[in-house]
C-alpha cells in the first residue's frame, strides 16, 4: 500500500510541475507550447488520482508513466536549454533521471522480490 501512494505521489508532483510550466510558457506566449504541456500536466494528474482503477484495468500502468514523466521532463530540459536556462536544465535533467531510475526499479527490482516464508517444522514421531 505504501508504493502505491509514492507512486501516486510522484505522479501528481510530475504534473503539477507540467501545469506550472504550462503556465510560464503561457506568459512567455508559447501557445502551441503550453497546450502540450498543459495536456500533459492534466495526463498525469489524471494518472495520479486513478492509479488504483488504472493498475487493475490496464496492469502496469505506473511504470509506464514513470517512463513517460522522465521523457517529458526530459523534453522540457531541452526547451530550457534553447532559452539558455543552465539552472532550470539541469535540475530538469537530474528530475528526468529520477523518474527513469523509478521506471527501472519498478519495472524490474520490485517484482522480482519475493517474500520469504517461514519453514514449519513439522514434528514427525
Amino acid at each position: 500500500m505504501k508504493n502505491e501512494r509514492f507512486k501516486s505521489i510522484c505522479h501528481f508532483a510530475a504534473g503539477v510541475i507540467f501545469l506550472l510550466i504550462a503556465f510560464k510558457m503561457f506568459e512567455q506566449k508559447k501557445f502551441a507550447l503550453c497546450i502540450v504541456l498543459l495536456l500533459t500536466g492534466i495526463l498525469f494528474v489524471f494518472i495520479s488520482s486513478s492509479l488504483e482503477w488504472l493498475e487493475k484495468t490496464i496492469g502496469s500502468s505506473a511504470k509506464l508513466a514513470f517512463l513517460l514523466e522522465s521523457i517529458a521532463l526530459g523534453a522540457v530540459s531541452f526547451i530550457y536549454i534553447e532559452q539558455g536556462n543552465k539552472k532550470l536544465t539541469i535540475i530538469f535533467v537530474l528530475a528526468a533521471l529520477i523518474y527513469f531510475l523509478l521506471f527501472i526499479y519498478f519495472l524490474y527490482y520490485k517484482g522480482k522480490r519475493k517474500k520469504r516464508h517461514k519453514k514449519h517444522r513439522s514434528s514427525h514421531h
